[in-house]
């Protein structure tokens, strides 16, 4: 039998945004990275100092993220994580938190 040496394989991507939107997507095109180390700046209004968060994703970033979202915005999942805890409270105290964050 001949085998026939074709060179090296094409290198294979690997997809790093789904976002539809790319402009939108959370992580600026790397949406679909794992084991990424975040930090959420949570502030209750605008003079507050806030509070950090940090903590590493298990699985994608975007998946991460879309589950603190629904979090935030579902009273039953209030004590999912510390970061939804601490949302939900100032959202009971009367505040509108904003959150923003760095990785």
């Amino acid at each position: 039998m001949v085998l026939e040496v074709l060179g090296d394989p094409a290198p294979i991507k690997t997809k790093t945004c789904n976002c539809r939107i790319k402009i939108d997507c959370p992580l600026n095109g790397k949406c679909l990275q794992k084991s990424v180390i975040y930090k959420f700046h949570v502030k209750a209004n605008p003079e507050d100092d806030g509070v950090h968060y940090i903590g590493l994703t298990e699985s994608t970033f975007k998946n991460r993220w879309y589950n603190y979202r629904h979090d935030f915005r579902n009273e039953s999942k209030e004590k999912s994580t510390e970061l939804s805890k601490h949302v939900w409270s100032l959202k009971k105290a009367g505040s509108t938190p904003t959150l923003s964050w760095d990785y």
